[in-house]
């Protein structure tokens, strides 16, 4: 006799246009085992984000433990501090950083990075991917003052999914507009 089956996770974000960070943050949240056949809901409620297994950009809590990742609370300032070019400052992280820093290790393991490697490769990832969707959508300067960066867009990936929200003229079709987009977006995260 079978045991019972397991209920569907389900990791939530915010609805309407979508950017970067949470459809990153989701990307790599599917990339974990537990994660991968995770159901995404879209939507502002808190009694729906009450319900969700783990919640990124949305939300007003970060809490790790709690499995909530959204960075737009007052005095949120959580900053990455592990890059191994001296150059960059730290920079405030979105939840697409919040997500990496807990998840990050874990998701390397998954993709069959060496564990020898992993402590390399996982701040590297962050200064040269997330480091930059984290300082976009932080509306950090990229180059505050002292002529070095505290990011450098090397993927353009805040540029390429904030294209996939739905034009402002196009015509709406029923259910939300924005939700091919975000699924692409992810995808392309």
């Amino acid at each position: 006799m079978a045991g019972p089956i397991p209920s569907q996770k389900v990791i939530g974000t915010h609805s309407g246009a979508f950017h970067a960070d949470e459809s990153l943050a989701c990307a790599i949240l599917r990339l974990l085992p537990r994660f991968h056949e995770a159901k995404i809901v879209r939507t502002r409620r808190s009694d729906e984000i009450e319900l969700c297994d783990v919640v990124v950009d949305v939300g007003g809590v970060y809490d790790p433990k709690g499995l909530r990742f959204d960075h737009h609370q007052r005095d949120f300032d959580e900053k990455w501090t592990l890059s191994p070019i001296e150059k960059y400052p730290p920079v405030k992280m979105s939840s697409a950083g919040l997500v990496y820093t807990h998840f990050g290790k874990e998701v390397l393991k998954e993709l069959g990075v060496a564990a020898e490697d992993i402590e390399v490769v996982y701040p590297l990832i962050y200064d040269s991917l997330i480091r930059e969707v984290d300082g976009i959508d932080n509306g950090i300067n990229q180059y505050p003052g002292d002529h070095l960066p505290a990011y450098k867009i090397a993927t353009g990936l805040s540029f390429r999914i904030s294209r996939l929200n739905p034009r402002w003229n196009k015509p709406l079709s029923s259910g939300d507009p924005y939700l091919e987009g975000f699924n692409a977006a992810m995808k392309l995260a």
